[in-house]
């Protein structure tokens, strides 16, 4: 399990340009999910970005589907709990 919320606490404090993960960071997705593994956004959400080298991503990756249905309700609440729903 991979959970990246650096965009999402770094906007919580007020720096909108930081150094995040970009969308050619997560250009292996496609082989994660055909081996099986899930990778949304934080909020569990389909990952969706353009693909340039300036859009600031939060995502979470899981091994599998049954890690990911144990993880993410917890990482929804701790979220919402702290106000970083995007």
């Amino acid at each position: 399990m991979m959970i990246d919320l650096r965009p999402l606490l770094h906007r919580a404090l007020g720096y909108e340009s930081t150094l995040c993960c970009r969308p050619y960071d997560l250009c292996t997705a496609l082989i994660a999910r055909e081996a099986g593994c899930v990778v949304t956004t934080a909020d569990g959400r389909p990952l969706e970005a353009p693909l340039d080298t300036c859009t600031n991503l939060h995502f979470a990756a899981y091994a599998n589907s049954e890690l990911a249905a144990k993880v993410q309700p917890i990482l929804d609440q701790l979220l919402d709990e702290h106000g970083l729903f995007p």
